[in-house]
C-alpha cells in the first residue's frame, strides 16, 4: 500500500544490569521458576549453578535524537516479541558469537507522561548465559562494568508524524509547529532479531541506525520530492541501489561531455592546451557543461561542416556535378 513501509531498526541503548553484587554474597544464579523457563530452550535440563543470568533494559518510549519514540503499542509486541531470542556480540551473526538468550521480558510501567502523551515505559528483560570457558570472559566482564551497553534490533511497521499523524508529511523531525516539537512515532512492531553487547554509549548519545523498507520503492523524482533543506531521509537498499546506478550514469554522462568539450576545442583552437580545457571542463556544473559542449557542436557545425561525398550528385552528369566536389570523384 502506498505510504506504508516497514522500519527495520537497531537501537543503541543502555543494558542496566538489575543484580545483586556478588561482593554481597548472592550470586547471580537462577531460581526454581527461572530454571523452568531456561530449560524451555536446552536439550538437557542445566542447573542452578550452570547458568548464569541477568536483568537488563532493552527500550523504553523515551524520545531518542532522531526524534524517534516507540508506541505504548509497540513496546507491548516486542516484550513478547523478544522472548528467546538470542544475545550476541558487536552485532556478528555468527552461531560462535552466541553468548545469552532471553528467556522473560517485563514491561515496566513508569511515572508520568512521555511527549506524546502515552503512560512513560520500560521493557526490561531477563537473559541467561551458560556457564563454561567460553563464556567466562564475557561474564566478568558484566560483573565487572565492562559491558554495561546494549544495542536491540526489531522493526515495525508503521512510522507516523506526531504533529499531523500522517506517515508521509512535509513535517520534519525534531523541528517545532506552533510549540510542539516533531517526533516520529515507531507502531506496529512484527518482529525482533536479537541483542548485542557493544561498546557503544547509552541511546541518547549513540543515536539510532535504521532502514526504511518501503513496500512501493520510490523514484528519484519522489525521494526528492520528499527531501527538503535541512531534512534527512532514510532510503531502502533497492533505493539506494537505484540511486547510485544513477549517480554511475550520470558521472559517465559528465565524462562523455569533458571528452566531447575537449575534442572540440582542439579541433576549433589548435592551440588551446587540451588538458588545461579538460581541467576547465570538470570544474563546470551539469549545467554549464551542456551548454558549453553546445556550443562547440554549433560552431564546429558552422566552421567544419561535414560533406558529403556523392550524395548530392547521384543524380546529376558529370559535367553537372560542382566544381566543388571535384575532391571526391574517383
Amino acid at each position: 500500500m502506498k505510504g506504508k513501509f516497514c522500519l527495520s531498526k537497531t537501537m543503541v541503548i543502555s543494558m542496566k544490569i538489575n543484580k545483586e553484587s556478588a561482593a554481597s554474597g548472592v550470586k547471580n544464579t537462577a531460581t526454581e521458576e527461572e530454571l523452568k523457563l531456561i530449560n524451555t530452550y536446552t536439550r538437557r535440563t542445566l542447573k542452578e549453578d550452570e547458568v548464569y543470568v541477568f536483568s537488563l533494559t532493552l527500550c523504553d518510549n523515551e524520545v531518542d535524537r532522531d526524534h524517534e519514540v516507540f508506541s505504548l503499542n509497540a513496546l507491548n509486541t516486542l516484550k513478547e516479541l523478544f522472548v528467546g531470542k538470542t544475545g550476541i556480540t558487536d552485532h556478528d551473526a555468527k552461531s560462535k558469537n552466541q553468548t545469552a538468550r532471553i528467556f522473560s521480558t517485563e514491561l515496566q510501567m513508569l511515572d508520568g507522561v512521555n511527549i506524546i502523551g502515552e503512560r512513560k515505559a520500560r521493557l526490561n528483560c531477563k537473559a541467561y548465559i551458560p556457564v563454561t570457558e567460553f563464556t567466562k570472559d564475557v561474564i566478568s566482564r558484566i560483573e565487572s562494568g565492562i559491558l554495561k551497553e546494549v544495542s536491540v534490533g526489531c522493526s515495525v511497521k508503521t512510522s507516523r508524524c506526531s504533529i499531523c499523524g500522517k506517515e508521509n508529511c512535509s513535517h520534519i523531525k525534531g523541528r517545532s509547529y506552533g510549540g510542539e516539537t516533531c517526533v516520529r512515532i515507531l507502531d506496529n512492531a512484527d518482529d525482533a532479531y536479537e541483542f548485542s553487547f557493544v561498546a557503544v554509549p547509552a541511546q541518547r548519545n549513540a543515536g539510532v541506525h535504521k532502514n526504511f523498507l518501503n513496500k512501493e520503492e520510490r523514484n528519484l523524482t519522489e525521494i526528492f520530492k520528499n527531501l527538503k533543506e535541512g531534512e534527512s531521509i532514510t532510503l531502502t537498499y533497492n533505493e539506494a541501489m537505484n540511486l547510485k546506478k544513477a549517480a554511475k550514469w550520470g558521472e559517465s554522462y559528465r565524462n562523455s561531455l569533458v571528452t566531447s568539450v575537449k575534442k572540440a576545442c582542439m579541433m576549433l583552437q589548435p592551440e588551446m592546451d587540451g588538458e588545461i580545457m579538460e581541467e576547465m571542463a570538470l570544474s563546470l556544473d551539469i549545467e554549464k557543461l551542456v551548454s558549453l559542449n553546445k556550443y562547440y557542436e554549433n560552431e564546429l557545425e558552422r566552421k567544419l561542416p561535414v560533406k558529403t561525398q556523392l550524395a548530392e550528385n547521384l543524380f546529376k552528369s558529370a559535367g553537372e556535378a560542382n566544381a566543388d566536389d571535384g575532391e571526391f570523384r574517383i
